[in-house]
């Protein structure tokens, strides 16, 4: 062999090396900034069980991924497979945002953190009446989980609308903790607005951002700290509580006219749960040792939990430069 010709087959060799590079690099870099929202869904598989499933390239093939539920921060990892798709399954509802991340290993993180790119996958509310969206939590510092199917008459108001909630809760499996019928609960919701966007759609939050479409983003990879303006109280007493296969089961209603000191913007909803057992005092949900073992002040791994306010992930549109129209 001449060496002009070893010299070409060097150059062959070197060319083909970096057009393969070049390919694999491609392909790798589509899917190395965040897992892709559009081919993830998630399902209901059971009573509050979802399912979550990442098409081909959705992630980085044999990759752990980390997903979070973002209320109770319920974490479960999967190893992707070599087409970059996934399939497990995660305590929650269908219509809540999940954290879908990358993981360093097996491990479940920790429930404040979570290392890694991610991406949000959020319900999709498309309808401006008659929405609903799951909301959850923990009570007695992790040792209770809750859930709630929330239903809202409308998204979009003016002047002289009613703003009508309705969320049917459920205390998980209280009774294996303590006989939960002997106790006399007075349970108490608060719901209020957090603004996010003026009439302008200029932004007043650090913490969520509004789409030109209407629809809202998370500014992290967490729900936010909110403070929020409140609306109305609503309570629900000891005869609207009752125990259904082992679960606390109550619902809270509101019903309240559009405030005319609510400024024309766009909001999004926030709830806060207390609850009284026995006539004493009311507390957060999250901070009633109620459910705790003993009632004492043992802590679960969920105990740094978000306790409240909790975000109620709908975007409501307020505009008071439209009269309401009593024949609409």
């Amino acid at each position: 062999m001449t060496k002009s010709q070893l010299f070409i087959i060097i150059c062959v060799l070197l060319i083909s090396g970096l057009k393969t590079y070049s390919q694999n690099n491609t392909e790798s870099t589509e899917l190395d900034t965040a897992p892709v929202a559009e081919r993830i869904s998630i399902t209901q598989s059971g009573d509050y069980v979802v399912r979550v499933i990442g098409e081909t390239n959705s992630v980085m093939p044999s990759t752990y991924i980390a997903i979070r539920n973002l209320y109770t921060r319920d974490t479960t990892i999967v190893e992707s497979n070599s087409d970059g798709s996934f399939s497990t399954t995660l305590s929650g509802l269908d219509n809540m945002p999940y954290l879908v991340a990358y993981s360093e290993n097996s491990g479940i993180p920790e429930a404040n953190s979570l290392d890694g790119v991610g991406t949000i996958i959020y319900p999709n509310l498309i309808d401006e009446q008659d929405i609903s969206i799951g909301l959850g939590g923990w009570v007695s510092y992790g040792w209770i989980r809750w859930f709630a199917d929330v239903s809202v008459n409308q998204t979009i108001l003016k002047q002289g609308d009613d703003l009508s909630i309705s969320m049917e809760v459920t205390f998980m499996d209280v009774t294996r903790l303590l006989s939960a019928t002997n106790y006399d609960y007075r349970i108490r919701g608060q719901l209020g607005l957090y603004p996010i966007a003026d009439e302008a759609n200029e932004p007043l939050s650090n913490e969520i951002g509004v789409n030109a479409d209407g629809s809202f983003e998370f500014l992290s990879n967490d729900l936010p700290n909110l403070e929020n303006i409140v609306l109305e109280i609503s309570f629900a007493e000891t005869d609207d509580i009752s125990i259904v296969n082992n679960d606390l089961v109550f619902t809270l209603d509101f019903e309240t006219p559009l405030p005319d000191e609510i400024n024309s913007g766009t909001y999004m909803l926030v709830f806060t749960g207390m609850m009284s057992v026995d006539d004493g005092d009311f507390e957060l949900w999250y901070e009633s040792r109620h459910f705790a073992i003993d009632g004492t002040n043992g802590i679960t791994l969920m105990s740094t939990a978000r306790p409240h306010p909790i975000l109620v992930p709908v975007v409501i549109t307020i505009d008071h430069n439209e009269t309401h129209n009593a024949n609409e």
